[in-house]
């Protein structure tokens, strides 16, 4: 039996709200007592949020089927071998395979071997392997091509499938697994403000479900402030990108076991470990000084923005004992930094600074400083003045700086339970 469980995930976020701010060396010292408690719990016991299955026929040459079969599917990454027989009718299904690339053999009496290419299991997919046995020693084996597919003919569910590869090369401004939602069928981003729509239902509060290695992962998802959630700024939403398998998304005809919002289902799952060692180190950075200027922009209003943004982290994984437990670690960082120009920032001009009285005073000190050039009297000519208002109000930019600063952190485990016991 193989178990899947997410065993820690912690944001450690800067400008929202309900997120706790924790150090990376205590998400290091939770994560180990977690990953040894003898108590930890599944992320989702029963559920198949991250399984898919596998059936198929084993034939003769002639096409007639063989019955009583042995049919052995192995996953290359981990070596797990899940072993079953085909019924009277030469048929055979596997549920609840872990997602990860596959091989397919079959073998029966005075049959020889037959064998797929490795081929790719998607969560929620089911995919059909069809094996022809040749009349052969037990000893000889044939490696089968082109008998893999994956259509979907057990339920009507409509949808698409993100897999690692797209997800890696997919550009993302930002870096926001939401981004991903833009190109499922269906989605409209009608505003920037807002997620948009899918299917005609908005996003915000009702429009999509998004669970991420089986649990819920809704929220509103604005850049602004919401009375229930805080302000939100951040981009690292739900999952880092490097961390993600894969993203399914399903747009109707899906089960009431996973419908839990009147629109659409993403399901994101995120990566595991296998026998072999893998790991990563990355840095995105983002700066005003690559940047082209805007044929539009001007120095009074509508300045060039600075902007000094990095995103860089490290995933990290492998075994903790071969072909029985797994771990996959990932960390990701933002640091972005941003300075808003308030072009049209106006202020008192020097004249009229002149004539507050005595009272007034404690007023004045609180107002900002002139321009430079701009604090005699009479005003100078190149000060920059409000239309409407002659010489008595001058515009002083205004530089509003904002500093994001997250750091995410998540560590998955996986297990073949029957023989770590």
């Amino acid at each position: 039996m193989s178990k899947r469980f997410r065993v820690i995930s912690i944001d450690r976020d800067g400008t929202f709200a309900g997120h706790h701010w924790l150090s990376l060396a205590s998400m290091a010292i939770l994560a180990i007592l977690l990953m040894s408690s003898t108590s930890m719990a599944a992320a989702q016991s029963a559920g198949n949020f991250d399984t898919g299955t596998i059936t198929g026929a084993v034939s003769d040459p002639t096409g007639a089927v063989i019955p009583h079969a042995s049919v052995a599917i192995t996953n290359t990454g981990t070596g797990i071998v899940t072993n079953a027989k085909t019924g009277d009718s030469g048929l055979f299904t596997v549920p609840a395979l872990p997602f990860g690339t596959y091989v397919v053999s079959a073998s029966a009496d005075r049959f020889g071997k037959a064998a797929t290419a490795p081929f790719v299991l998607n969560a929620g997919a089911t995919t059909r392997v069809d094996l022809k046995l040749s009349l052969a020693a037990i000893s000889e084996s044939v490696q089968v091509t082109g008998t893999m597919a994956t259509v979907n003919l057990s339920n009507s569910t409509a949808g698409t499938t993100l897999n690692a590869n797209q997800i890696e090369n997919l550009p993302t401004n930002g870096r926001d697994v939401m981004d991903f939602l833009e190109i499922a069928p269906g989605s409209v981003n009608s505003t920037s403000f807002f997620q948009g729509s899918v299917n005609g239902q908005e996003n915000f509060m009702t429009g999509i479900e998004v669970t991420l290695d089986g649990q819920n992962a809704s929220r509103p998802d604005i850049s602004g402030f919401d009375e229930t959630e805080g302000n939100e700024a951040n981009r690292m939403t739900r999952a880092s990108v490097d961390s993600i398998q894969e993203i399914d998304f399903a747009n109707n005809g899906y089960s009431a076991d996973v419908g839990h919002s009147l629109g659409p289902q993403m399901n994101i799952i995120t990566k595991g470990g296998t026998n072999q060692f893998h790991g990563e180190a990355f840095e995105f950075f983002r700066n005003d000084a690559l940047d082209a200027k805007d044929y539009f922009a001007n120095s009074l209003t509508n300045p060039k923005v600075p902007l000094r943004m990095n995103q860089f982290g490290a995933n990290l994984a492998g075994p903790i004992a071969t072909s029985k437990l797994f771990f996959f670690a990932n960390y990701e960082g933002l640091q972005q930094h941003t300075t808003a120009i308030n072009s049209l920032y106006s202020v008192p001009s020097a004249s009229v600074r002149s004539q507050f009285v005595a009272a007034m005073q404690p007023v004045l000190a609180q107002m900002a400083p002139l321009p430079a050039g701009c604090a005699t009297i009479p005003v100078s000519t190149s000060c920059n003045f409000v239309p409407g208002y002659g010489t008595n109000l001058v515009y002083d930019p205004a530089a509003l700086p904002t500093t994001v600063s997250e750091n995410s952190g998540a560590v998955r485990g996986d297990s073949l339970l029957s023989k770590i016991t």
